[in-house]
């Protein structure tokens, strides 16, 4: 399993797989050598919350292919003046939306877009990037859907609950998250 795991982290660095390809080959190989029962190795692709994150995907795949994110961004962002202008064009409307589509995608949706930005303005795209990161974060931990720690979380403690190993507690609600997460978005 260790080999496994070394042979698996050596083809995500070397990055010219995609992600999903190298993980359903690991789970191919696990399952092929008995290493775990079927039933465990699969139970994390039938989380709601993992399947969740894979639409989200598709929808920021669709999205940027049709050109929508182009359209958004060309009047949203335009094209900023300063590092900051750019900081702030980006940044808030990446945080907001953030809270209600899944940070992972919306953040891969936006790197194009970046890129593109700092490429017409002249801007160093290093310092856009870890900040959109960053703003996605902290605007995606103000709701439920917003991040994938808060998704798998929810799923845990609905599953917990469901079985009856979490009394007194019921289901995250979609804003639970925002008492928290939303003053730490602000500041």
């Amino acid at each position: 399993m260790l080999g496994i795991l070394i042979v698996m982290f050596g083809l995500l660095v070397w990055n010219k797989l995609p992600a999903w390809v190298v993980f359903v080959g690991v789970l191919a190989v696990t399952m092929t050598l008995h290493l775990a029962p079927e039933g465990d190795l699969l139970k994390g692709f039938a989380n709601s919350s993992v399947a969740t994150v894979a639409v989200l995907f598709t929808i920021a795949a669709g999205m940027y292919s049709t050109g929508a994110i182009t359209l958004i961004s060309d009047k949203l962002i335009g094209i900023p003046k300063s590092l900051n202008a750019a900081q702030f064009k980006i940044l808030s409307p990446v945080a907001v939306a953030s809270a209600f589509l899944n940070n992972t995608p919306l953040v891969a949706m936006m790197i194009p877009v970046v890129k593109d930005v700092c490429q017409t303005a002249r801007l160093a795209i290093t310092k856009l990037l870890i900040p959109l990161s960053f703003a996605s974060i902290l605007g995606g931990a103000a709701t439920v859907i917003g991040t994938s720690n808060n998704l798998i979380v929810a799923g845990l403690v609905t599953e917990a609950i469901a079985t009856g190993k979490l009394t007194g507690m019921g289901p995250i609600n979609i804003f639970d998250p925002a008492k928290i997460g939303l003053p730490a978005a602000i500041a």
